[in-house]
């Protein structure tokens, strides 16, 4: 009887267990929802921070073409910043990085 009494015990504690595996696995869904919601929402405002500064810079042109170097180095700046300084912007764009003591400053070839 007693060992009968022991599994009952133990298959009403893994119920228990698996209830709260089940609460925490609809909490963490959420959360993904919410943090999906959120990427969404700074994305779009980025979209639309780069069509107004696409659309300054369309009005912004100068007539030797140097607005495309300025955008491909604006976007490589912004994906060195985005990354939270894991690297320099990208030297495609005519821009370099120069070290002087601690900080680094960027100028253009």
């Amino acid at each position: 009887k007693s060992e009968l009494e022991a599994v009952r015990a133990q298959c009403s504690d893994l119920k228990q267990s698996l209830f709260e595996d089940e609460a925490e696995k609809e909490k963490l869904r959420k959360q993904i929802s919410q943090l999906k919601s959120e990427i969404k929402k700074k994305g779009d405002a980025l979209t639309s921070i780069e069509k107004r500064f696409r659309d300054t810079s369309g009005r912004n042109q100068l007539s030797d073409g140097s607005d495309k170097v300025k955008g491909n180095c604006l976007g490589n700046f912004y994906n060195f910043i985005y990354e939270e300084g894991k690297g320099a912007p990208e030297q495609n764009c005519g821009a370099g990085e120069q070290s002087r003591g601690s900080k680094s400053e960027f100028y253009f070839t």
